[in-house]
């Protein structure tokens, strides 16, 4: 097991010592300086696969390191064939050819206006897109002016409810006149 955010580093430490090792990753949705883009991401966080070869103290001294897998208080080591069936599925790039999931849109639908309950007791109103992840959705917000795609969190959505005003009758809009030409007045001097 490794800190959080630090696969990268743990794995070039690794490399340094000519250890095997493999990390994982899937291909994710994400909002990024307002546009939806997809990046690849560990496909167990935290967590690198290594051929340790009984060196258990030289792993754990590497920066980054928490520990190792244990059940029982034993270090539990994962079958080859588990890690080869994982290999087989990678594509050329190092990414995990899985697909993308396609989630519910949970009781929402495209272009539907929901409420969006921020920090501080701040609500906006946006459209909603899709989701991004079963918990969390991409919703439309008006910032300054503009409609910035953001991630946030499904349970802070809610659908609105549109109300419709009641029309009232309308009114006969009458001209009033003065005399002379329905253009305007008719000032008449005499002599």
């Amino acid at each position: 097991m490794v800190a959080p955010n630090m696969e990268a580093s743990v794995s070039r430490a690794l490399t340094s010592l000519n250890f095997d090792h493999w990390i994982f990753r899937i291909r994710r949705r994400a909002v990024h300086r307002g546009q939806i883009i997809e990046r690849s991401a560990p496909a167990f966080p935290g967590y690198i696969f290594v051929y340790a070869r009984n060196a258990w103290m030289t792993i754990k001294n590497i920066i980054g390191v928490c520990g190792f897998v244990r059940f029982c208080g034993q270090v539990q080591d994962v079958p080859l064939r588990v890690v080869e069936e994982l290999l087989a599925q990678v594509d050329e790039n190092g990414v995990l050819a899985w697909q993308l999931p396609e989630y519910e849109d949970a009781g929402f639908r495209f272009g539907e206006t929901v409420s969006v309950f921020l920090s501080q007791g701040v609500t906006l109103q946006g459209q909603f897109q899709h989701l991004l992840s079963p918990d969390r959705a991409v919703i439309m917000l008006d910032w300054m002016g503009r409609a910035v795609p953001v991630s946030v969190k499904l349970s802070d959505c809610n659908r609105v409810i549109a109300t419709t005003r009641r029309k009232r009758p309308g009114r006969k809009h009458r001209v009033a006149h003065m005399g002379g030409s329905p253009s305007g007045p008719c000032d008449t001097f005499g002599t």
